[in-house]
């Protein structure tokens, strides 16, 4: 969500939990939406009274935090379920997750009873840190394994996995993706495009005009929530026309092909998506 120097202070702020979630993802390749949520979830179990959880999980090794996140997600699937765990088992099926409590009191019968509380929590921690602080980890897990951009059965319909759609299409990641350096370089390239694109719109003819505009997306931002041209590039995009202001609320995205734009409207004449946390509206561009 946030841009420069507030994109920097919050990657600084949340360093550890970088950390951590790039180890889930890159290291252990797990599904980087469901890793929000685990962690999303590690950050509530903390806040509620087990003082430096995360940093005990942070410190375990690799094979152990493996465990730890499968612990997570037994614990996921248990709020969102509409059966009660046993009470009996509710305890040995997290053996991890309740040694890093000291062995306090804390089972999956505890967890479902207040299940609607744990979910509203994980959300909040979702939209409030998890995206604004991982969103470029998020994307190099997706270029490193693109298969997750897809909803898994039995996915959770809350926390992370409810923006899987919004960010996938967004961050457009393809099954052959190009490496991180590659994605980087296509902004530091992007004044050298807009050079070339102005020197070819004076010399090129209204068919071709015409063809740029069919790949062109008119977006709109929320006021008081700025969004830089270096958000919207991505792999699929070939350059960003921002609004020409201290806070711009508007760009034309410009994607390297129009086949593209069908996808991510999906059939709607606008859309609603997020980015960085920011919630933005998009339609096909239509020249005056």
């Amino acid at each position: 969500m946030a841009t420069g120097k507030g994109k920097q202070d919050i990657h600084s702020y949340h360093q550890m939990d970088r950390e951590m979630y790039s180890r889930l993802v890159i290291n252990l390749s797990r599904d980087p939406f469901r890793c929000m949520d685990i962690i999303a979830l590690w950050m509530c179990v903390e806040h509620v009274s087990y003082p430096n959880f995360v940093l005990k999980i942070m410190k375990l090794k690799e094979s152990v935090l493996n465990t730890a996140a499968d612990e997570a997600i037994l614990i996921l699937d248990c709020i969102t379920s509409k059966t009660p765990p046993p009470k009996l088992k509710s305890k040995k099926v997290i053996p991890y997750t309740l040694s890093l409590t000291s062995n306090k009191e804390i089972s999956l019968a505890n967890l479902y009873e207040c299940k609607g509380r744990v979910r509203s929590g994980i959300t909040q921690k979702v939209d409030e840190v998890c995206i604004k602080a991982f969103y470029d980890v998020l994307q190099k897990a997706l270029e490193k394994n693109p298969e997750f951009r897809h909803q898994p059965t039995g996915g959770l319909n809350f926390g992370a996995d409810k923006y899987r759609s919004e960010l996938a299409s967004l961050i457009n990641v393809s099954a052959s993706s190009s490496s991180t350096k590659d994605a980087s370089n296509v902004s530091a390239s992007s004044s050298t495009t807009n050079n070339a694109s102005n020197v070819s719109a004076s010399s090129s003819s209204t068919k071709n005009a015409s063809k740029g505009e069919k790949r062109t997306m008119f977006v709109t931002f929320s006021r008081g929530f700025p969004t830089s041209d270096q958000e919207l590039y991505g792999n699929c995009v070939e350059r960003v026309h921002l609004q020409e202001k201290k806070q711009p609320l508007y760009a034309r995205v410009v994607f390297s092909s129009s086949s593209t734009i069908k996808k991510f409207r999906g059939g709607q004449e606008k859309v609603k998506f997020t980015i960085n946390g920011k919630q933005l509206y998009a339609r096909r561009y239509l020249a005056k």
